[in-house]
């Protein structure tokens, strides 16, 4: 594996794709980024705003994951009820069983 240091700078000539709708930005230390222009023409502030949703998003993403292993594992490992599980997260047992299937469990509820 190669350390950073190691991999060669991109080229001052590519920095935008004109058939795209992406451009390579680079930051003060001179890493970059591939970024849609729709973001790059934002103001600051409106960037900097955008970043945190896509800070929540990743959380949410990360949170999602763990949720999907804890239910499959409660359904697998503990024969919890689709009608629980789907009390337990604020819907009912057939929308959990229509989003995770039936994995695990006896396949009752």
């Amino acid at each position: 594996m190669k350390r950073q240091d190691e991999y060669e700078p991109l080229g001052d000539g590519i920095t935008d794709f004109p058939d795209q709708d992406v451009a390579i930005v680079r930051d003060e230390q001179g890493h970059a980024t591939i970024t849609p222009r729709a973001l790059q023409r934002l103001t600051p502030e409106a960037r900097q705003a955008m970043r945190l949703v896509a800070q929540c998003a990743e959380r949410i993403h990360v949170e999602q994951q763990l949720l999907d292993e804890l239910i499959l594992s409660a359904r697998k490992d503990y024969k919890v009820s689709w009608n629980a599980v789907g009390w337990c997260i604020g819907t009912s047992g057939q929308n959990a069983r229509q989003r995770w299937g039936d994995v695990g469990g006896d396949g009752e509820d």
